[in-house]
């Protein structure tokens, strides 16, 4: 099982991922992140690069794939700044095709897909 936790710089979500393997003997699974950024508890098994490249890449098999996308422009938090009418709503409408376009990708490479964001539009 290959599980790509995509965006994830903290290391929270593939440390439980990680506890859970080794909690339940499940050795084979292999449990990578990635993001831009280093990971903050310098992980081996993070990649420092674009989850865009790295899922396409096709380097491995993915079973999982959970993403992180960028919620700035997206969280209906942001409407007075990125709502309609607004001066970076151009920004919003750019942030959902790319989003969009993430999930249908992640869909498209790997057999389960989660993508988390706070309340968005």
């Amino acid at each position: 099982m290959n599980i790509l936790i995509a965006m994830e710089t903290s290391g929270v979500t593939r440390k439980a991922f990680e506890s859970f393997v080794t909690n339940n003997n499940l050795i084979t699974w292999n449990i990578i992140s990635c993001d831009l950024l280093p990971a903050d508890d310098g992980a081996t098994n993070h990649i420092v690069g674009d989850a865009i490249d790295i899922i396409k890449s096709k380097r491995w098999d993915w079973d999982l794939i959970l993403a992180h996308p960028p919620c700035t422009a997206l969280a209906v938090s942001g409407n007075a700044w990125y709502g309609r009418g607004m001066k970076k709503h151009s920004k919003r409408l750019e942030a959902i095709e790319w989003t969009t376009d993430l999930w249908n990708l992640i869909k498209e490479y790997s057999s389960h897909a989660i993508m988390e964001n706070p309340v968005g539009v």
